[in-house]
Order: C-alpha cells, then structure tokens, then sequence
C-alpha cells in the first residue's frame, strides 16, 4: 500500500532581523531569504514569488499557510501572520502557527547528527533591550513537548534559568549566547528557527490534521508591554525588590 505525499507548506517568518520564506514540497524544503535590516513587510511577498518560482509551485498548489507565530519582534510578528492569514483565508486553506522557539529547537537538532536520541535544549532569542525570550523543550527531530513556555529573562539572569532547567544544550544565535556564556553552560547549538524549520514542522502538522481556520492563527506575545523602556524595566525591578525587603521586614 502505497502512503501518500506530504502536503505542500509555504511557510513565512519575519519574528526576527532577518524575513525568510520556505516551501516544503514532497522530502525537499526550498528556502529563500532577506537581508537583515530589510523591511519585512516590503520584502516577504516577493520572496513567496520567488520561493514558489524555485519550486515550480503556485500558491494553489500549498495545502496549508505556516508562519512563525513569535515571540518576536512585535511588528514582524504580525507581518507574518497577517500575510499567511490573508492567503489561509483566500484559498480556504488551513493556517499553522509554529512558535518561534519550538522552530528553533527543530533548526538546532538538525544541525546535531550524530546526537542519539531525544534531548532537553534551553532554547533563547533575543529580545532586545537587555532581555530574552526563552523555552526549554525536549525531543528530538520533529517531536518536541515544552517543559517550560515562552518567557521572557533578563540577560542576566539567563545563566542561571539555564542551570535550573537541567539541559543537555542551548540553542539560539552562538554570537549572540556567547555574550552571557561565563563559561557554565551546556553545549551551545548555534541555529536559527527561520522558515525553513518551521516548513518542516509545520509539513507534518499539516499531514496530521493540525491546520487551524485562519482566524484562530494567531501570534504568541510575551512581553506585556512592548514600548516599556529599559529605564522603565530597571525602575520596576528597584520596585519589586523594594517590596520584597518591606514584606520581609514586616515579618
């Protein structure tokens, strides 16, 4: 008995510096991506042209619309999901958001052949403003559960998350973790979780019948507030630890 092909995904990311395009067709996965510092939004549509175009695809031809659901750059964020609503809702297709980090943890295992079996990653991107988004998942290939959801960490604080969790490795940009790395942490997978990672994911999700109607594609934020500035954040923090020194004195 024969099984059938995997469905055809195009997948959008612009949570981060940099917009990248994906089309999983069949077992090959097609990526194209912009510069960093390009604007997203002028920028992803022509690259879905050119993807496609690579692929020898039509956008008639996806079975389902991915894209990276964040946490991430706000405004990326949204570019993405609005784009892959838009072409969810046009062609009555189904819609798969993939969160940022779990994309990361699949871009990270790939890039560790050799690795037997499934592992604990502390995945991390940067935030900006001295702070980071972060998730420990475990798995392996496609197959990933969150230990811990999406949170958002002081830099400063990031080491020390990393020790509680217990992982075998970190993921993320290795230029970037090594900025915090005192030399205490696990192995650092140097990865990116763009549109290609979340083709793959989201192939399969597809193939299981977890597309979702375009209007429950949502992104994930986790930062309350994101024009909060840094000297917001820092007067904050003096707040909360004031207040933990007053209630313990009050003991």
């Amino acid at each position: 008995m024969s099984r059938s092909a995997p469905p055809t995904i195009l997948a959008l990311d612009t949570a981060g510096a940099r917009c990248s395009v994906a089309v999983a067709h069949g077992a090959r996965v097609l990526v194209r991506r912009g510069a960093v510092g390009d604007t997203h939004l002028e920028h992803v549509l022509p690259l879905v042209d050119a993807v496609l175009c690579d692929a020898g695809l039509a956008v008639e031809d996806c079975a389902a619309f991915a894209f990276g659901a964040g946490p991430g750059s706000f405004t990326g964020v949204r570019v993405a999901c609005t784009v892959a609503q838009g072409l969810s809702w046009a062609r009555e297709k189904p819609a798969i958001p993939v969160g940022s980090l779990l994309a990361l943890a699949v871009a990270a295992d790939a890039g560790a052949a050799g690795r037997p079996g499934p592992s604990r990653v502390f995945c991390a991107i940067d935030a900006r403003m001295g702070q980071a988004y972060a998730s420990v998942l475990e798995g392996s290939g496609l197959d990933w559960r969150e230990v811990e959801p999406p949170f958002l960490c002081d830099l400063e604080d990031l080491p020390g998350r990393v020790a509680q969790a217990h992982v075998d490795a970190v993921a993320g940009d290795a230029q970037w973790l090594v900025q915090w790395d005192r030399g205490s942490l696990p192995p650092l997978r140097d990865a990116c979780g763009d549109a290609e990672a979340i083709a793959r994911w989201a192939q399969r999700a597809a193939a299981s019948g977890l597309g979702v109607a375009p209007e429950l594609a949502l992104p994930v934020y986790v930062r309350d507030q994101v024009a909060k500035t840094v000297a917001e954040r820092a007067a904050e923090r003096d707040a909360r630890q004031g207040a933990g020194h007053a209630r313990g004195g009050a003991a």
